[in-house]
């Protein structure tokens, strides 16, 4: 079989997790996964592109590629595993390194090559989490392969346990770190609101019925508008910069009081090592 035979060639290789695929064995570069070869491509209504594959029922199906193995319909892994798929564990156990608290993951929110974002339960006070994870080998350039999502993910984790930090500037609260084979998480407190992306989507005249919720009213844009602007004074005159701005990087509380949830990107600006990092549809133009 072709994947033995790669399997035994690389076995001397060290690669990064392939999100989409399944591992073969205990290799760390020979992945498989269904589908993905001459696909039917379609152009949906927000001019995103789709692609369909037939099933196991010989009916076109989306080729869905999660980050975490998966099969359309009818289809089966040729094979044999006991390890469950990501989609199947639930209610599943961390125990922090610094608290030492138990932490129950109960959903994702986000499913992303370069690492899940994930809900979860402080047992210690059944108090809302959210779980961060970097994974081994996502966002390489040419300097660091290997470790630099999970340096910037070390440099949220350093940034939210600073004091001056944390009082100056509106964020979530960190809570505790833990490591899950070759995956870095951090943990903070879950934050109730809407990101500026979800108020966007939000926008009355968007909605055939016109709902128009509290947020839309023109006193409380303008004071969330004034709280981003401070927060970007503050960051400069703790001589920061963020590097990348998105409008998935704040999030609106229910009392109308702005955070900032990302923070992997802020440097010194005498030490900008991360400039190059930006959200593409908020990146500098060239």
């Amino acid at each position: 079989m072709l994947l033995e035979k790669l399997n035994l060639m690389l076995v001397s290789y060290k690669g990064v997790r392939v999100p989409t695929d399944k591992k073969y064995k205990d290799s760390s570069v020979v992945y498989y996964r269904y589908g993905g070869i001459f696909p039917k491509v379609y152009m949906n209504q927000e001019g995103d592109l789709t692609y369909d594959l037939l099933n196991g029922k010989g009916a076109l199906e989306a080729d869905k590629r999660q980050t975490f193995f998966t099969l359309p319909t009818g289809i089966k892994d040729p094979l044999k595993s006991t390890k469950k798929y990501e989609s199947d564990q639930k209610d599943v156990q961390i125990i922090g390194k610094e608290t030492k608290h138990i932490f129950i993951i109960t959903g994702i929110i986000r499913r992303l090559g370069t690492g899940n974002i994930y809900t979860g339960i402080d047992t210690s006070d059944n108090s809302e989490i959210i779980m961060k994870e970097a994974r081994y080998g996502s966002l390489p350039d040419w300097q660091e392969s290997e470790y630099r999502h999970i340096h910037l993910k070390e440099n949220e984790m350093n940034l939210l346990k600073d004091k001056l930090f944390s009082q100056t500037i509106p964020t979530s609260e960190f809570i505790d770190y833990f490591w899950n084979a070759d995956s870095f998480f951090i943990i903070e407190r879950k934050i109730e609101g809407l990101t500026i992306k979800d108020l966007l989507s939000s926008n009355p005249l968007l909605k055939q019925k016109r709902e128009v919720l509290n947020i839309w009213k023109n006193d409380n844009l303008i004071s969330v508008w004034k709280q981003i602007s401070c927060i970007f004074i503050n960051l400069h005159k703790l001589d920061l910069v963020i590097n990348d701005i998105s409008d998935d990087n704040f999030i609106i509380s229910k009392n109308n009081k702005v955070y900032l949830i990302d923070l992997e990107t802020i440097c010194k600006f005498d030490n900008n090592q991360y400039r190059k990092i930006s959200t593409l549809r908020f990146e500098t133009v060239k």
